[in-house]
């Protein structure tokens, strides 16, 4: 079976594992151009677009010599990088790996450049467990290593992918806010808003809520809230073999 790396926060890790989050919104890399037409005058071969039935779609070149020499464009599905139904995701998030570091050359400045080893014991810590590794770097400690970094070996999370679909970042619905792990805000003495009779629209709640929590994560990469970006919106649950 297929599988695709997903990389999450420990937050995300959390609600997850709670079985409050079952579903992510991540950002298409390259954004679509248009809208419902393959064939307007506005795209260049490679220029993705979303068509009626909101499927990611890249225009191409054509094949056909005719076709190509009139300058009329053919398209082919884009797939999305995080799998289709039944595909499996390996979650990874920042752990701590039984290793030391290697100095492995030099850098461009010429300081010493390291290189992390793991220990054959393949001993991991994950978030809630991590402790204070020793300053002397080439000493076999826990270290700490960044989600990115994180080896497929030491994944504790799997999820089985539901639903893949394509929409904008402000189509997020009540429904969708919850699933991706919002909660709901609180007053100071801990009652939801929605259950004191919030003068504000609950959808609107959770939504503001979420936009807050998208910016942090993508406003600096140029995709936040109020750019409105095209999104892969993937639904998942539980891969049966993380239930003991």
């Amino acid at each position: 079976m297929p599988d695709h790396p997903l990389i999450c926060s420990g937050k995300s890790v959390c609600a997850i594992r709670e079985d409050r989050k079952t579903e992510t919104l991540r950002v298409i890399k390259s954004q679509p151009k248009a809208i419902g037409g393959a064939w307007s005058m506005d795209l260049e071969p490679g220029d993705n677009f979303v068509d009626i039935s909101g499927r990611l779609r890249k225009a191409l070149v054509s094949r056909g010599r005719n076709m190509r020499d009139a300058g009329i464009l053919t398209w082919r599905y884009v797939p999305c990088p995080y799998g289709k139904p039944g595909d499996l995701l390996w979650v990874k998030e920042t752990c701590q790996i039984y290793g030391h570091c290697q100095q492995n050359g030099k850098t461009p400045t010429g300081r010493p450049a390291w290189r992390f080893s793991t220990h054959s014991s393949h001993k991991v810590l994950y978030a809630g467990e991590f402790i204070t590794p020793p300053k002397n770097r080439t000493t076999f400690a826990y270290r700490t290593r960044p989600s990115i970094y994180m080896p497929k070996w030491a994944c504790r999370l799997w999820l089985e992918v539901l639903e893949v679909g394509v929409e904008r970042v402000q189509d997020i619905t009540l429904d969708g806010a919850r699933a991706e792990g919002v909660q709901i805000p609180c007053t100071p003495d801990g009652k939801a808003l929605l259950e004191v009779g919030s003068r504000d629209d609950p959808e609107a709640l959770m939504r503001a809520h979420y936009a807050s929590l998208w910016d942090r994560l993508n406003a600096k990469r140029g995709y936040g809230w109020f750019a409105n970006p095209w999104v892969w919106r993937v639904t998942f649950k539980v891969a049966e073999c993380n239930i003991s």
